[in-house]
């Protein structure tokens, strides 16, 4: 794609579906209507909002977007597709009108941004095809379903792939246009953003938000007996070839269909898995940081800090201290 950064004017488009929750329109609109105005002494940036027709927020509030333009026109250097809402179990059709426009306009340079489930609109096009991509979490099976030759990555709160991005549930939103402005416009203006904002710029991974729940969202029943039978067995101390032996499998096989089954291998989610319980165990005041390395069945304290911190950015201690905030 070509660098369009350097260009005097950068247009930004947003598509509003009619069942976009507003909150993932209006809130795209605020920040970048804000990264418009800290942009203004060196880049001209314009924002539309794209979409057939208004439309009230479906819980009945009383707003309505009214977009400035249909699709139409393809002369945008980066098109945002808002939220789409809840997704049926059979997927979700798009007008083939519509499709059409959004491959258009990635033919013509514009990068493209999927918020939550509009990764359902953005896959349909066939542009995703094995690329990665992220969604709701809770949304994972039926786009699994739906377009299996994408390469889903929904522990992922965010995902870069060539000109595509994609965020995940609902609020993500906030980090991927946080993204957007730092590829885009710079780390500076992404910085200013940040601070104004009070949004953090390091992104996030859905696994904080889904406890795990996500990389059960698939189909090899096999895996997901394992997957359950290892959350009880966290204070053990068990080898790869031990889990394979117990379910029948050989080592071998028993990796290949977890890593099929949840982008992890059996290891790495082992981990996060003891990482997962550590952070609920954290949540008592009578345990201390020591039994509870070892009841998630780590001997070593020293690196079970230091894996835990690396995992979830703070050490056990400040993960504690930050929840005692957040009661307060």
């Amino acid at each position: 794609m070509t660098n369009k950064t350097n260009c005097k004017v950068f247009k930004i488009g947003i598509y509003a579906h009619p069942s976009a929750p507003i909150s993932s329109v209006a809130g795209v609109w605020d920040i970048f209507n804000l990264v418009k105005q800290l942009a203004s002494n060196t880049r001209e940036i314009q924002l539309a909002l794209i979409g057939g027709k208004h439309f009230s927020q479906a819980d009945g509030a009383p707003i309505s977007l009214y977009p400035s333009t249909s699709p139409d026109s393809a002369d945008y250097d980066l098109i945002i597709i808002a939220a789409l809402g809840p997704i049926a179990k059979d997927g979700m059709s798009f007008d083939p009108q519509l499709l059409s426009w959004v491959k258009r306009c990635s033919n013509n340079g514009a990068a493209i941004a999927s918020i939550c489930t509009g990764a359902f609109l953005l896959a349909s096009t066939g542009l995703l095809d094995k690329r990665k991509a992220t969604t709701h979490w809770k949304m994972a099976s039926v786009f699994k379903t739906q377009f299996p030759e994408v390469e889903l990555r929904v522990e992922n709160m965010l995902t870069h792939d060539g000109t595509f991005f994609c965020s995940g549930g609902a609020y993500a939103f906030q980090d991927l246009c946080l993204y957007l402005v730092d590829h885009f416009f710079g780390r500076g203006l992404a910085q200013a953003c940040s601070e104004l904002l009070m949004i953090d710029l390091n992104t996030r991974s859905q696994l904080t938000f889904s406890g795990l729940q996500a990389l059960k969202v698939h189909n090899d029943k096999r895996i997901l007996m394992v997957q359950n039978w290892l959350e009880d067995k966290l204070g053990e101390n068990l080898s790869i070839e031990e889990v394979a032996k117990h379910f029948s499998m050989s080592s071998r096989n028993l990796v290949r269909r977890f890593k099929s089954a949840t982008n992890e291998v059996p290891s790495n989610y082992i981990q996060k898995l003891r990482i997962e319980k550590a952070k609920s165990l954290l949540q008592s005041k009578h345990e201390t940081i020591e039994s509870i390395a070892y009841q998630v069945g780590y001997q070593d304290i020293q690196y079970f800090r230091q894996l835990f911190k690396k995992t979830s950015g703070m050490t056990p201690s400040q993960f504690r201290q930050s929840l005692n905030l957040n009661e307060n």
